[in-house]
């Protein structure tokens, strides 16, 4: 385990299955589904399943891409134990998104939004 030394997170907002994690985790599991329908008649009771875009699979990226990547390069030095960190500043986190300053196992994410109308 290691120890998070942050001088200062300055975030203006979060929102919407967002989070901020100064530490470490297990796992972190966020989902935001919206829906923006700007038509006059009122829906109360909206089955997101009668949309495709909240019913199709999500991408998933498998060991072999992670392997083959080049796109994405991290860097650990497991001899340190501390994460030092100076100033951060984030104007906003939204839509099923984590910003975390420690380690983490595992996270799934997911955020779908479909918008209509004018």
């Amino acid at each position: 385990m290691r120890s998070s030394k942050v001088q200062s997170v300055d975030i203006r907002s979060i929102s919407n299955s967002s989070a901020f994690v100064c530490g470490s985790t297990g796992r972190i599991i966020s989902k935001s589904s919206g829906l923006y329908d700007s038509s006059p008649i009122e829906r109360e009771n909206i089955d997101f399943a009668d949309y495709p875009v909240f019913t199709a699979p999500l991408p998933v990226w498998s060991e072999e891409e992670q392997a083959q990547g080049d796109d994405i390069r991290i860097q650990s030095d497991v001899s340190g134990s501390v994460i030092r960190l100076g100033h951060v500043k984030v104007l906003a986190i939204s839509l099923s998104t984590t910003f975390q300053i420690g380690s983490n196992f595992s996270m799934d994410l997911e955020s779908r939004v479909r918008k209509s109308g004018s």
